[in-house]
């Protein structure tokens, strides 16, 4: 290689290490890419159950439909597991209930092989409401989780002896509602069905009254179909071979029914006949708070 030869080579390797310094110190300038703003947006969902009348009635879960989809959750807290489009969507939560049907947003208490209600279904909770998805966001939903099945139970207080002349019944509760909308809770029955309470002989075991017998059955149901009566058949087999049969209007005892969710109890009583020719008698409906303010009341 000549001294002409050599000289080139160093100017180019001169020229390529300028450039390679220049490219580099322009890379360097370049700023970070500015990340894409958010398009979707989170969804976390609290059920509140402080309705419930009591707390062995809570569900071990609940189902959590968003729009058309539909999850099962354990968690009182719940994070959505996907990111949301943002805009408006429905929530409903319910948990699945013994001997009650969902279909859509309507739960109908499901009937016996006679057609009656069933007498004891599970209880049903329930809340509904519209959502808006921001993005970018989380959204925080709580939903109040309402109680729409109620225990309801019939007492028949018994004259001392009555007990033993009983040898069975028979009864039918009418004008009780079969189907109530989910979330509102909502009577959407437009006729009554009937529930048959199945009676039994007890002893009141506390109070002054303790040792008493009465008749006693309970039942569970959603609600009463307004504009209908409510009406007891009560038939009584007596061990002298005679079958009373009776009615009683329930109607405005039931008629704030869905008012509240604790238990209610109803107590009248049962006046058997102890002559031929005489008929039994029902008489005397009372709320079991009511007879015990009463009977607190002659004690003081």
């Amino acid at each position: 290689m000549t001294p002409k030869d050599c000289k080139n080579v160093i100017i180019l390797t001169g020229m390529s290490l300028m450039l390679l310094f220049s490219s580099c110190g322009k890379d360097d300038d370049i700023p970070d890419p500015v990340p894409p703003l958010p398009t979707r947006g989170a969804l976390q969902v609290t059920t509140d159950w402080s309705a419930c009348p009591d707390a062995g009635l809570l569900p071990s879960g609940y189902i959590l439909r968003l729009g058309d989809t539909s999850q099962a959750v354990k968690d009182k807290v719940y994070d959505y597991p996907t990111l949301l489009d943002p805009g408006k969507y429905s929530l409903l939560a319910y948990n699945e209930a013994d001997r009650v049907t969902v279909s859509g947003t309507t739960a109908t208490i499901d009937v016996t092989a006679d057609g009656t209600l069933e007498p004891l279904p599970g209880y049903l909770f329930s809340a509904a409401a519209e959502v808006s998805i921001t993005a970018g966001d989380t959204l925080q939903a709580t939903l109040k989780m309402q109680p729409h099945i109620r225990e309801l139970t019939l007492k028949l207080a018994l004259a001392a002896g009555d007990e033993d002349r009983i040898l069975g019944t028979s009864a039918t509760l009418s004008g009780i509602a079969s189907a109530f909308r989910l979330g509102d809770g909502a009577i959407l029955s437009t006729s009554g069905a009937s529930v048959v309470p199945v009676f039994s002989v007890i002893h009141r075991d506390k109070g002054r009254a303790a040792g008493d017998a009465f008749l006693s059955a309970t039942v569970r149901i959603a609600g009463i179909v307004t504009g209908e009566k409510q009406e007891l058949t009560l038939a009584v087999t007596l061990s002298d071979g005679t079958r009373q049969e009776l009615e009683a209007d329930l109607s405005d005892s039931l008629e704030d029914f869905g008012d509240e969710y604790i238990p209610l109890e109803l107590e009248a009583e049962l006046i058997l006949p102890v002559h031929a020719g005489v008929t039994a008698t029902i008489g005397g409906w009372k709320r079991t708070d009511e007879y015990i303010e009463i009977e607190q009341g002659k004690k003081e």
